[in-house]
């Protein structure tokens, strides 16, 4: 009997040298995917476009495996091995793309009309649609390789994947408006990892001595790229008109993201100048988990979002979150979070003040993170790999 195979292309994983947002969620899936169905019909078949060689190439599924999961191995196994030809899938075989293939030499709108006159099923996780709906947020050539891959998904894959039912509510309203014919769609949230129990005193030794110097202060934090949806000035700006003056401190974590050279350079200065504001650009796992940890409240002013992934961290981390009033953010944080207009210091200022002034309220709030249970990384994928299990026998 032949096997179903299920192609993965992973050229932007590994590609990239530090791990986060959606090559984060990659490794997490595919590892998974990879480690406990390969007793089940299922052929995976991962590939990398190689540079030298000017070509796809097969993957070593057992090399990624070393690699990504076990850690026994080096990147040298992830290296491009035997060639890989689009021409041999067929009606047994699924493509998925669950990486940002938006930015690989393969364009979507090429190769994806190809692959369905072989009968190949398509399948396709899609994060958000941010550079289609708020293009003013993305890097201009990135929003065009973006639509090239949306609007090929959108004409061709059998199976749409998204992260909320909001993006997924945010693609059935561009496919309306733009003609695309009505697409099979499943929501699997994005899951988290447990925390490790073993953080004790060694621990402290990996976190950055500005953090601990922010110890025993009443802080906000913000976690994420700065880039302009995220909306750090809206934070920047009420942490210097009236957060500050009550008693806060303010600490941002995450890289330099596009279009914000000017923000940068105010945050640079704020840096230099204020000692009751931290930025942190390279900030390792132990010292976000370490900010997570001890912050008064974490700060999540996002304009748009696929998912918000901090608001899950922070009350993994028993903090309680002040979040935009936007629909996806409900779906992620329900009523465990505290919502404010975008951009309303008033607002936000009260929120914060109410619970700096009724410490019991504030306890109240953070215990109800106790009883906080997130999607695990095994049940995404569970979830995931049942979607694509009912594609194949379809």
């Amino acid at each position: 009997m032949k096997k179903h195979r299920i192609v993965i292309d992973i050229t932007s994983l590994v590609s990239v040298s530090f791990i986060s947002g959606i090559q984060r969620v990659v490794r997490e899936v595919i590892t998974r995917m990879a480690a406990k169905r390969s007793c089940e019909e299922i052929e995976f078949c991962l590939i990398a476009y190689s540079l030298g060689k000017r070509r796809y190439c097969s993957v070593p599924v057992q090399g990624f495996l070393d690699f990504y999961q076990n850690h026994t191995a080096t990147a040298p196994v992830l290296a491009p091995g035997a060639p890989f030809s689009f021409d041999d899938l067929g009606p047994d075989d699924i493509f998925f793309d669950i990486d940002s293939v938006w930015n690989n030499r393969m364009r979507r709108s090429f190769l994806l009309p190809i692959l369905k006159r072989q009968g190949v099923k398509i399948a396709v996780h899609i994060y958000d649609i941010i550079p289609a709906i708020f293009p003013q947020y993305c890097d201009g050539l990135t929003t065009m390789r973006f639509m090239d891959y949306l609007g090929a998904h959108l004409q061709y894959a059998d199976l749409v994947i998204s992260n909320t039912q909001r993006t997924i509510h945010d693609l059935a309203d561009l496919s309306a408006r733009i003609g695309t014919r009505p697409f099979q769609s499943v929501c699997v949230p994005l899951g988290v990892n447990a925390l490790k129990q073993d953080a004790g005193e060694e621990k402290l030794e990996q976190v950055d001595r500005a953090a601990l110097g922010m110890a025993g202060s009443m802080y906000l934090l913000m976690v994420g790229t700065i880039e302009p949806r995220k909306n750090h000035a809206s934070i920047l700006d009420a942490y210097e008109n009236v957060l500050r003056k009550e008693g806060f401190n303010l600490i941002i974590a995450g890289r330099e993201g596009w279009n914000v050279e000017g923000l940068m350079t105010r945050i640079r200065k704020m840096q230099r100048e204020d000692d009751r504001f931290l930025y942190l650009e390279h900030a390792n796992d132990d010292t976000v988990n370490y900010l997570y940890e001890h912050a008064f409240f974490t700060v999540f002013p996002t304009q748009y979002e696929g998912f918000g992934l901090p608001i899950i961290e922070s009350f993994l981390h028993g903090t309680p979150v002040i979040a935009s009033d936007i629909d996806v953010l409900h779906e992620v944080g329900d009523d465990l979070c505290d919502y404010y207009p975008i951009n309303d210091d008033t607002n936000l200022l009260h929120i914060l003040l109410y619970y700096k002034k009724n410490p019991t309220s504030y306890m109240l709030r953070k215990n109800q993170l106790k009883s906080y249970v997130p999607v695990s990384w095994d049940q995404a994928e569970s979830q995931m790999w049942a979607e694509l299990q009912r594609l194949v026998e379809s």
